[in-house]
């Protein structure tokens, strides 16, 4: 989504000092910008997420694969099938707030680089995977907050992937069984407003 960003600001007269506004990131702050963003938990992290899956969708590429949680195995993953990213990419997008590719364009949904972190907001780990299309790099990460509550990546894996393995970005996290239901409804709700619909089943 396009941002405006134009500023007029006018000063006049003798300047003593001026210093930049920063942000010290903090188990606190993380928290602000997930957990306490979002008061209905399994609708954000359908929206966020499928939307994000969306932006990287066209025509000309295979749907957006969800699989959808059960009593029986109440585990999530999304998996879209755009171009993915480079390790160095995967890292940087998990572990940074604020940053987004978006904000230029009205053609894509966000553009405030907490989205992608949404995970966060209701559980205290995931994974991420990504194959990037044309070099074929493969990356798996595990996302979590440490004790202290601070968001931590660790790489899992890193190779080549073999030529036959699907482009893009897959998400993996855990449910309460006592959330099932409401995850459930909410992507039910969530996806239905979307262009392109998703195949669903348990194919990883």
């Amino acid at each position: 989504m396009r941002l405006d960003t134009h500023s007029d600001v006018r000063t006049g007269g003798h300047v003593e000092h001026e210093q930049a506004y920063s942000i010290a990131f903090s188990p606190f702050m993380a928290s602000l910008l997930s957990d306490k963003l979002y008061s209905d938990k399994p609708t954000a992290v359908w929206r966020e997420l499928y939307s994000n899956a969306h932006d990287e969708m066209d025509d000309n590429r295979d749907p957006i694969r969800i699989k959808l949680l059960t009593r029986d195995d109440p585990t999530c993953m999304i998996w879209d099938n755009g171009k993915g990213l480079s390790k160095d990419g995967l890292i940087d997008l998990f572990t940074t707030y604020g940053a987004s590719d978006k904000r230029d364009t009205n053609g894509k949904i966000g553009g405030f680089g907490v989205g992608s972190k949404v995970i966060f907001a209701y559980c205290d780990s995931f994974t991420a995977t990504s194959v990037q299309e044309g070099t074929y790099e493969k990356t798996t990460i595990m996302c979590y907050k440490d004790a202290t509550g601070m968001p931590t990546v660790r790489i899992v894996a890193h190779s080549i992937a073999d030529r036959s393995e699907r482009f893009g970005l897959k998400l993996d996290w855990s449910v309460a069984a006592s959330d099932v239901v409401n995850f459930r409804s909410a992507f039910i709700r969530v996806t239905s407003r979307f262009k392109y619909q998703p195949t669903i089943g348990d194919e990883r």
